[in-house]
């Protein structure tokens, strides 16, 4: 009686590989796209031989990309084509939200959060409601803000009695803004 099987040795395993010439049946499972124009940058493809029953597979790079940040969507990948647009837009961002005086200042405690998805609702509720903002910060995994990565500045109300707030833009948003500039 054997209690071991025997060690195939180098030659065996070689010859196993050698006999069969892989015919590969291709799935394509997941896809990432591009933020901003939605061109398809990352493939999960799986493989399967035909004849001998071997699996493989995994991601595949499609373009070349960036990934920019994260958010309750997931990651968020920009293609190499658009990552210009997309950086021009963000240096623009602290002239783009409008005539609301900014000064360089944080609270010492935390406003109420608030998370805009449109640059034009943020742009005009700061106009209506705001009095004065912060500067803007760019933040990573905020935890306020469900790990979402973003664009943060605290702002005062006009009204005196109102509390303050804590205002997240995510970059997912400013991705759509340039996507619907170019298109």
């Amino acid at each position: 009686m054997r209690l071991f099987k025997r060690r195939k040795e180098r030659g065996e395993e070689e010859e196993r590989g050698r006999e069969c010439q892989h015919e590969w049946d291709v799935d394509v499972i997941d896809s990432e796209k591009c933020a901003v124009c939605g061109q398809t940058v990352l493939v999960l493809k799986r493989k399967r031989c035909k004849r001998c029953g071997k699996t493989d597979g995994g991601w595949e790079e499609v373009t070349e990309y960036l990934i920019e940040g994260r958010d309750k969507y997931g990651n968020i990948y920009i293609c190499a084509e658009c990552y210009p647009k997309f950086r021009n837009l963000e240096r623009m961002l602290e002239h783009m939200l409008g005539p609301t005086p900014a000064y360089d200042f944080h609270l010492a405690y935390m406003g109420t959060p608030i998370v805009f998805w449109s640059l034009a609702s943020l742009r005009e509720w700061l106009s209506k409601y705001i009095a004065y903002r912060s500067k803007i910060t760019k933040v990573y995994n905020s935890h306020e803000f469900g790990n979402t990565t973003g664009y943060v500045f605290d702002a005062i109300p006009k009204d005196p009695l109102a509390r303050p707030y804590l205002v997240m833009l995510p970059l997912r948003v400013l991705a759509w803004e340039v996507g619907k500039r170019e298109g």
